[in-house]
């Protein structure tokens, strides 16, 4: 027992020896950098990383939250850590990946999905957002100032758009392993930047390993993505403004929850959907009866999935909503025959069923 505690002792002891004379891994804290943000690209066949650091306005350990705290700092090279190596020496630190909040990507990459798969071995989070940008440096280079680290609050603001069903998360594990492994596409939110301000503006897709900048899915249809990929979550709050006979009222989707089989119909894909909704109608100036706002609701939201899954499967052949993996559960004799003409030629059947919290 006493050897037991001699060799706790010795542990704890070590921890406050390395603790105290500031190292980390090897490095001297004050020769690393944190990154929160990195943008990736390619030019004239060199990748380019624009990287976001933190640095403390304040001077101190302690950041100002009136500032942005953060600066941003740029590498090329013919690969991606090379690019990265070459941003490290340009700041004269050791970058740690391990705080990075959102990977941005831009659309000149090779192959994104495996491109991207080796920061899963790097100390990046599998749980880390990747987005897409016609310009990630611009969004890296955008100083967020109303918080203490510009990535935070750029996490923020997703993370509040993704409540409203403006935008929806794409882990980077989720992007590899659907794109690199099982062969599928996946949906990637689209931000651009005005050199002020960011903005959701929709969502786009990444297919056999290529993104898709053509047609994407407005702003107004994220929802309809959003159900169909059952992505609904607790504290999601959407309001479904509606209006009937010229009067307006607007409906709140507290919860939603949806099913999706399939079945084959001559020879053509039939997917139904059934969601599941409850909803609080939380202004009706005009006295609208409950039952005609309710109605509304359904065709609103109905109208917005059709919308959404023709933007995704019947016209960019994207699956998205992981069709693969329902046929392979309900119809598996028929896997043989999927790909890109049976999604464009598949059926969707969609109902809708609300239930109404006074």
């Amino acid at each position: 027992m006493k050897v037991k505690k001699a060799v706790k002792l010795s542990i704890v002891l070590g921890l406050i020896t390395v603790l105290a004379s500031g190292c980390f891994g090897g490095v001297e804290v004050n020769q690393r950098a944190f990154v929160q943000l990195m943008g990736i690209d390619k030019s004239d066949d060199m990748y380019v990383v624009n990287i976001q650091l933190y640095h403390s306005q304040s001077g101190t350990g302690e950041p100002d939250i009136t500032m942005a705290n953060s600066k941003t700092v740029d590498g090329t090279g013919p690969t991606i850590f090379r690019a990265i190596e070459d941003a490290e020496k340009k700041q004269g630190k050791q970058f740690f990946l391990g705080h990075i909040k959102l990977l941005i990507i831009g659309r000149n990459l090779d192959a994104p999905a495996d491109e991207l798969g080796i920061f899963l071995d790097s100390g990046i989070t599998p749980g880390c957002p990747v987005v897409y940008s016609d310009d990630p440096s611009g969004i890296v280079a955008t100083e967020l100032k109303d918080g203490a680290f510009s990535a935070e609050y750029l996490l923020k603001l997703m993370n509040t758009s993704a409540r409203h069903g403006e935008t929806v998360y794409t882990p980077l594990k989720e992007l590899t392993s659907n794109v690199s492994v099982l062969g599928l596409s996946c949906v990637l939110p689209v931000i651009s930047s005005d050199g002020q301000t960011i903005s959701f503006n929709g969502l786009t897709f990444l297919k056999d390993n290529k993104v898709i900048t053509g047609y994407q899915v407005s702003e107004n249809d994220v929802l309809g993505v959003k159900l169909l990929m059952d992505d609904y979550s607790n504290d999601d709050r959407v309001n479904v403004p509606v209006t009937v006979g010229g009067k307006t009222a607007t409906a709140l989707i507290i919860k939603s929850d949806t099913d999706m089989k399939t079945d084959i119909f001559n020879d053509s894909i039939r997917l139904k959907a059934e969601i599941n909704i409850s909803v609080q109608i939380i202004e009706n100036p005009y006295g609208i009866k409950e039952g005609e706002i309710e109605k509304a609701v359904r065709e609103n939201l109905r109208d917005t999935v059709i919308s959404a899954y023709s933007t995704a499967v019947w016209y960019n052949k994207c699956d998205v909503f992981n069709i693969y993996k329902i046929i392979r559960k309900y119809n598996p004799g028929y896997l043989s025959n999927y790909g890109d003409d049976m999604l464009e030629n598949s059926i969707l059947d969609v109902k809708i069923y609300d239930r109404v919290i006074g």
